[in-house]
This record gives structure tokens, C-alpha cells and sequence, in this order.
């Protein structure tokens, strides 16, 4: 059985992050190891005030244990991280923990809708630039990939100006590129990702009721690493990935929930268990 690291928030409400990447791993029948990076009583996006509990002495401290008994990974999948202090301790995790020919997928989470997060300053930005140049994968949002671009956002995008975001991405050393969240016009949104030929593929979906339901990324980025993680080829990853990630919104928009709760995931995960 593979084993992958997650490095992950711990938000205890609110399906997003570790919730969501524990049990989808799972499903794809990976060994699912957690590194947490933070711990919040809710995601930040439509609870109020959260609480947040920053874990980067903690990590270090689980970091050092794992060494003296001689864990390593197949995979170091790294999502939410709170500091640039983390940035740098995963960076070097990856060198102390990855095993020869394993797989390294940062999910570079920075912000959305044109703007950072919360708690996270300008600084973070070139920091990332640099760990996302030791992944084989990233999966950054269409905010994200402008941000490690440095191109200007906009509401949506020319498949040129796509094509300018991944010229600036490689530059960064990223071996394999999906950018979500992507607008094309009013009434599609989708992903675009790298083909075994150097082309660039492209996914659109519709784009549901202008609604962004909270942890998308989170759900759809772990169903990347476990479809890759079973050999599959990128491009098969991703477009499985994106059919998961889509059967997830179709659920959860027939719901009355608010959508920061995150996706109904738990009603799709038999379409992970049984494509193999």
C-alpha cells in the first residue's frame, strides 16, 4: 500500500483540508499520513470568527519523531500552510522524507477571488514561488497561479493568456501544471492543465448558480493524488479528478446548506472505489 503525507489545517468545521483529504485518499486505497499545520474551529471563509492555533513548533517536533523510527513517503502532498516558516520546513521535509521516485504535489493555498487570504502577507507569495518549484505537481487555483505568475487577475481569461500563466509557471521549475477555478465566460468555469504533449488541456464545467462552494480545491486536488498515486498518467488524473470534483457540486447544489460548509463529497466516494 502507498503511504502519503498530507500537510494539512485541521478546520474541525467545515469540509475542507484534512477532512476532505483523509477520507478521499482513503478511498483511493492510500496508507494517509497527516503533518498538521494549523488548528482552527472553522474554515475562514462564512463562520465568523474562527479560532486558529498555529502548529509550526508542533511540526517540527512530529517531524523529528517520524526521523528517529524511519518513516518515509511516496507521496508528500502539501496543502495549507500558515507561514513562511512553514514554507521552508516543508521544503526541506520533502528532501528528509520523500522516498527515491516518490511523488511531491504542493496545492499552493494563498487566496482567491483576486486576493490573499487572511493572515497571509506579500512575502508568501515569492516563498511559495519556491517550494512550488520542487513539486511534480501543483494545483493552484486561477488567483494562486496569478500570484506565482505575477500577472494581474481578471474575471476571465483568453486560452492565451492561459498559455502566458504556464510559460510563467514553468520558469518556477513545476514539472505538472492544473489551474482551477478557471472563468471562461459567464456560464463556464473549469480547469487547465499540461498534456503528455506539451499542450495544454482544457476542462469546463458549468458554472453553478455563481456559487463557489468552500474546499473544491481541497477535494479536487486529493482525488488528483489518488489517482496518480495508482498510476495513472496526469492527464487521466486530471480529468477523473475533475469528473469526482463535478459529481460532488451537482450533489451538494440540489442541498439548502450554505455552500461554505464545503461539497456533499461522502455521497461520490464509490466513484473513487470503483474507478481504478
Amino acid at each position: 500500500m502507498k503511504k502519503v503525507v498530507t500537510v494539512q489545517d485541521i478546520s474541525c468545521v467545515g469540509k475542507c483540508s484534512c477532512t476532505a483529504a483523509l477520507p478521499i485518499l482513503s478511498c483511493c486505497g492510500m496508507e494517509t499520513v497527516l503533518l498538521p499545520t494549523a488548528l482552527l474551529s472553522a474554515h475562514t471563509d462564512g463562520f465568523g470568527e474562527n479560532t486558529f492555533l498555529d502548529l509550526t513548533s508542533e511540526m517540527k517536533r512530529i517531524a523529528s519523531h517520524w526521523k528517529s523510527i524511519g518513516i518515509s513517503f511516496d507521496c508528500i502532498y502539501s496543502g495549507y500552510l500558515g507561514s513562511c516558516e512553514q514554507t521552508e520546513f516543508i521544503s526541506d521535509f520533502i528532501d528528509a522524507f520523500k522516498k527515491d521516485g516518490g511523488l511531491t504535489v504542493i496545492d499552493p493555498v494563498m487566496g482567491d477571488g483576486g486576493r490573499l487570504y487572511k493572515y497571509f502577507e506579500n512575502d508568501f507569495i515569492s516563498d511559495m514561488r519556491a517550494l512550488c518549484g520542487k513539486a511534480d505537481i501543483i494545483t493552484p487555483n486561477i488567483t494562486e497561479a496569478c500570484m506565482l505568475a505575477d500577472i494581474p487577475f481578471c474575471e476571465n481569461y483568453s486560452e492565451g493568456l492561459i498559455n502566458d500563466i504556464f510559460l510563467a509557471l514553468y520558469a518556477l521549475g513545476a514539472k505538472n501544471i492544473v489551474i482551477t477555478g478557471i472563468k471562461f465566460d459567464a456560464d463556464t468555469i473549469g480547469y487547465a492543465y499540461t498534456e503528455g504533449n506539451g499542450a495544454i488541456g482544457i476542462i469546463k464545467e458549468p458554472f453553478h448558480h455563481n456559487v463557489r462552494f468552500a474546499g473544491t480545491g481541497d477535494v479536487f486536488t486529493s482525488a488528483l493524488v489518488g489517482m496518480a498515486m495508482r498510476g495513472n498518467g496526469f492527464a487521466q488524473s486530471v480529468r477523473a479528478s475533475a469528473e469526482f470534483t463535478e459529481k460532488c457540486i451537482d450533489i451538494t447544489d440540489d442541498k439548502t446548506k450554505p455552500f461554505y460548509y464545503g461539497l456533499n463529497f461522502e455521497e461520490c466516494l464509490d466513484f473513487l472505489t470503483s474507478n481504478k
